[in-house]
């Protein structure tokens, strides 16, 4: 999924919390040995596919416990309402959309996020704010392909 979306390992593991070496860790077969359901949900998350394309196919299905989770529709819905409401919808901001999206996502589904108007005012307020720097720097609002 890395090469088909021309994302890096390293910074894909970074996207998900973990440190730029793990999931080039696991390609090569070192450590661990298979993903952690946490892992699987960031990276379902931020590949939007089901969590489970990142098991093994022979992987015994593992018990869900009260820290286990599929996917919430509606979590996800407004992630996404979110996410385009503040960084808005232009096709060259897919990239820190989809960021974004993961981020917001777990945030909103673990509770460590309200999902009020004060919140997205706020979330607003920070876009608008690094975008007015980068251009005071001149640097580039979009992050650059390649």
């Amino acid at each position: 999924m890395c090469s088909e979306r021309d994302v890096a390992l390293a910074t894909v593991s970074k996207k998900i919390g973990r440190n730029a070496t793990y999931l080039s860790e696991f390609v090569r077969g070192r450590t661990p040995k298979a993903l952690p359901d946490s892992v699987r949900q960031a990276l379902g998350t931020y590949f939007r596919v089901d969590p489970d394309a990142f098991k093994f196919p022979d992987e015994p299905e593992p018990l869900r416990g009260p820290q286990q989770h599929t996917i919430d529709p509606q979590v996800l819905e407004r992630t996404k309402h979110l996410v385009r409401y503040v960084i808005g919808e232009a096709p060259e901001d897919d990239a820190i959309r989809n960021d974004a999206e993961a981020a917001v996502y777990t945030l909103l589904a673990t509770g460590r996020l309200k999902d009020d108007e004060v919140t997205l005012a706020i979330l607003e307020m920070m876009v608008r704010r690094l975008r007015a720097r980068l251009r005071a720097r001149g640097e580039p609002t979009q992050p650059e392909s390649g």
